[in-house]
């Protein structure tokens, strides 16, 4: 996939903007590309792969194609404040869970929130912690006093899933550092899980908010919120990866973390790294992640089970292609062995047999070099033994081992 720059020359004035950003997933065909940023009509439209949405526009899960759509709002469907309440907008399973209110509830309750003044900076009492900027003020100064930052994240909680304030929590650098230093020093749970949805409902289909983030905070803030991962719980995980999820929408921080086969590829390492420490739940959404990079095939329901075969399918074909770095070899090997030692199931691929076969033979050559590394021996060693005992025949590597002495 490619982002290309093209210009369009007309003889009746511009149908298109000539400087547009297109998507293109197969560059030599110019007829395969299609915009960066959806273009909306009154008309339900499949929003394609890598496309960013605009804020504002009515948004829905096509459950007979497993395609997310959108179209332009319906004035019918909008108060005088341009708030939505159609109930046929998409529906995120955190949106379900605020405090158990409908959609039109939700939206009269933002409407509230919109309406109250929130220019006071002084020190809130507790009853007016349900403002934006003294929710805000709150999180920022916090100072151990967790029953007043918990009616502020409750005020942040509803709020961030308004295209608005969305933005607004992401304007300023502070706001998410401080969100995220809450949770990583917390012990509470609670907190943590409410730092984590503000984060991820603010920045999900909101590109503003998603652009505000990317440009405001550093890429220390990624690698702490990854960080987070292999020590938190299964709701934890999944929380963190709701916010990772909704900032790989924006094709410039896929590129540059998730980007397979090149330099750009850490964040992807990484994730894959900490794939068998992830619970239940987190292995559905690091799949979903996945899907959202065109890393592996859409699929409408999936359990755990299904989650470790698409992991283990990508990590097998990302091998035996002979495409991954000696960095992602390493890894992703690692991982695959230990993701098939834990799940029987799992087979191996004649392309990845075959691969390995060759793989294991070509490093017997190395050893005998002086420069090769004590740490390189042992993955040699790794891989030669996991050839029978995971994904050959146990019985073959007393022979294997025999011959290679």
């Amino acid at each position: 996939m490619a982002i290309l720059t093209v210009l369009v020359a007309t003889s009746s004035g511009q149908i298109v903007d000539i400087d547009e950003e297109l998507i293109c997933n197969n560059p030599s065909n110019p007829h395969n590309c299609y915009p960066k940023i959806f273009q909306a009509t009154t008309e339900w439209q499949t929003v394609k792969p890598q496309q960013e949405i605009p804020g504002g526009l009515h948004i829905r899960m096509n459950f007979e194609t497993s395609e997310k759509e959108a179209k332009l709002l319906d004035p019918s469907e909008v108060n005088d404040h341009g708030v939505v309440l159609s109930d046929t907008q998409e529906v995120h399973e955190e949106d379900e869970l605020v405090h158990g209110l409908s959609r039109k509830e939700m939206h009269a309750k933002i409407q509230a929130f919109r309406n109250k003044e929130t220019t006071e900076r002084s020190k809130a009492s507790d009853s007016d912690l349900n403002g934006f900027q003294s929710a805000v003020d709150e999180v920022i100064g916090y100072s151990d006093d967790d029953y007043r930052l918990q009616k502020a994240l409750d005020t942040l909680d509803d709020l961030s899933h308004d295209l608005e304030f969305g933005a607004k929590l992401t304007s300023e650098k502070v706001i998410f550092t401080s969100l995220l230093s809450i949770a990583q020093n917390s012990s509470n749970e609670k907190i943590k899980d409410k730092v984590y949805r503000i984060m991820a409902a603010s920045l999900r289909n909101n590109p503003e908010a998603t652009n505000n983030a990317l440009k405001e905070l550093s890429k220390n803030f990624v690698t702490d919120l990854l960080l987070e991962l292999p020590s938190s719980t299964d709701v934890i995980q999944k929380r963190i990866l709701g916010v990772v999820q909704a900032l790989v929408q924006n094709s410039h921080f896929s590129n540059q973390y998730f980007s397979p086969n090149t330099a750009n590829s850490e964040g992807l390492i990484y994730l894959i790294g900490t794939y068998l420490k992830l619970g239940k739940e987190s292995k559905s959404r690091f799949v979903n992640i996945f899907e959202d990079l065109g890393l592996t095939q859409d699929i409408e329901r999936r359990s755990t089970k299904d989650a470790d075969v698409e992991v283990s399918k990508y990590l097998q074909t990302s091998l035996a292609s002979k495409t991954a770095s000696s960095n992602q070899l390493k890894v992703y090997f690692s991982e695959l062995k230990l993701l098939h030692e834990q799940n029987d199931d799992l087979k191996p691929t004649l392309e990845f047999m075959q691969w390995l076969s060759e793989e294991v033979e070509t490093r017997k050559d190395l050893k005998k070099r002086d420069d090769y590394s004590t740490e390189s021996k042992d993955f040699d060693t790794e891989m030669l033994r996991a050839r029978y005992e995971v994904f050959g025949n146990p019985m073959g590597l007393r022979k294997a081992i025999a011959d290679e002495l």
